[in-house]
């Protein structure tokens, strides 16, 4: 019992990280639409702690990005780059990368502001990253970034249909019943033919005898078998009913 429990419990720890890694991302995703980059920064990271997605380097490099920590960002930047080199956003944060580094070097003129913010991309499953470059930024020591666009959407595959499993049970014991019943009605036949035939050989059945205790039996067996049977075919019938009724 110990190591059944245990293996169910390892089985459903990668499960539990995912699902908190995602509620910490939709957590991060809304903090970065509000503009609140130090908030999402730290969901961000806490949710990679659970599911190291490579989406979510490229969340983290986004919310350095706008706090202008450029040497981190173009740390997750390259990271990400890194662990998915054939994303599909992947000249837009090559041209992030530029921006930051352009930031790290000694500035012969004033520097820019960053651009407005692009979409946050999905984490948990492939991210389908945006297309659409970043509008270039106002130049010069100008107000700070524009407010973020709102974060990407988190995909997740369509719902599968739910698979209705009582009355799968329920016509499972019914076929149990009808074997069971068969089994009853069978002992029942041979336990009467037996007692037909001591009957036919002469055998006196008084109700102490062992013919008349075998024809008891025999009786007993057929009564128990009907009613099992009785039930199996009921419980199959409504398994079948309910099968075709239930909605997917």
């Amino acid at each position: 019992m110990t190591a059944v429990a245990l293996s169910l419990l390892l089985a459903a720890a990668p499960s539990f990280a995912r699902t908190h890694a995602r509620e910490l991302y939709q957590s991060g995703a809304k903090a970065y639409t509000l503009g609140d980059f130090a908030a999402a920064l730290a969901d961000f990271d806490k949710a990679y702690e659970y599911d190291a997605a490579p989406g979510l380097l490229f969340n983290l490099g986004q919310c350095h990005h706008q706090l202008r920590h450029w040497e981190k960002a173009e740390f997750f930047f390259k990271r990400y780059l890194e662990a998915l080199p054939g994303a599909r956003n992947a000249a837009l944060v090559r041209e992030l990368v530029q921006q930051d580094e352009a930031h790290l070097a000694p500035p012969a003129a004033p520097r820019a502001s960053p651009p407005p913010a692009v979409p946050v991309v999905v984490v948990m499953d492939q991210p389908p990253a945006p297309k659409a470059p970043p509008t270039p930024a106002a130049a010069s020591k100008g107000p700070p970034p524009a407010p973020p666009a709102p974060a990407a959407a988190l995909t997740s595959e369509a719902p599968r249909p739910r698979r209705h499993v009582a009355p799968w049970l329920v016509g499972g014991v019914g076929v149990a019943c009808l074997a069971t019943g068969g089994v009853l009605g069978g002992l029942a036949l041979s336990n009467g033919d037996q007692t037909r035939a001591a009957v036919e050989a002469g055998h006196v059945l008084t109700q102490h005898s062992d013919t008349y205790a075998q024809a008891n039996q025999a009786n007993a067996q057929a009564t128990a078998g009907l009613a099992v049977g009785s039930v199996g075919v009921t419980l199959v019938v409504a398994a079948v009913v309910w099968v075709l009724t239930a909605r997917p």
